[in-house]
């Protein structure tokens, strides 16, 4: 994950050296800034993956609990229900985490470019 991102910025560096400045502050800020948003959006995805595993886990209990009936499929419903708030959950901190994310790398490229 880390050499993905490294990579990442790297080639963010290398795509916005050809429209911004050569300044050494800006070309920093511009890497921070790419590296930021490349970790976010690997969070994102991550939690997007895991939050469908859950939901299609979810979906098969309810399937399951239709055709139990009685205790078990009531069972089988909170079961369902369950998962479905977990993987919402996870997509919700996963955004929560990217913001983040990228607003401390923001903060650190304006800072580095006010220096």
């Amino acid at each position: 994950m880390k050499t993905i991102i490294f990579a990442t910025a790297i080639l963010g560096v290398a795509s916005l050296g050809g429209c911004r400045s050569n300044d050494p502050k800006e070309r920093a800020a511009d890497a921070i800034e790419s590296n930021a948003s490349a970790q976010a959006n690997e969070i994102k995805a991550a939690a997007a993956q895991r939050a469908g595993v859950l939901q299609n886990q979810s979906s098969q209990l309810a399937s399951e609990a239709d055709k139990a009936g009685g205790y078990q499929g009531q069972t089988l419903d909170v079961r369902s229900e369950a998962l479905r708030k977990e993987s919402n959950i996870i997509k919700a901190q996963a955004a929560a985490q990217a913001d983040a994310i990228k607003t401390a790398g923001d903060a650190r490229a304006k800072a580095i470019r006010s220096q």
